[in-house]
């Protein structure tokens, strides 16, 4: 997968409702990752998209809080950030 190409997972979540989804819904986020998040007091989906907006939307800072937190490397945190981007431009509203 090129850099910036989005997966399946990342078109399911971008399209679906952030509801009450948990962690593992989104991209790069499997159950270890999950596991970790949750540890940290971020059980849903929404926790994470939260963090993601607190810091302006700034990729470097999310994959540096999402590694430091997750201890997960550069793509799931990759991954996760551009899933999030696509669901806030298209749920959201907001340009990315």
């Amino acid at each position: 997968m090129a850099e910036g190409t989005a997966t399946k997972k990342m078109m399911t979540f971008a399209d679906d409702p952030i509801g009450d989804q948990p962690v593992t819904a989104l991209p790069g986020v499997g159950d270890v990752t999950a596991n970790k998040l949750c540890a940290a007091g971020f059980s849903k989906a929404y926790n994470v998209l939260g963090q993601l907006l607190v810091f302006g939307l700034d990729e470097a800072k999310f994959i540096a809080w999402f590694k430091e937190t997750t201890g997960g490397n550069d793509k799931l945190a990759k991954d996760c950030y551009q899933g999030l981007l696509l669901h806030c431009s298209q749920k959201l509203q907001i340009s990315t």
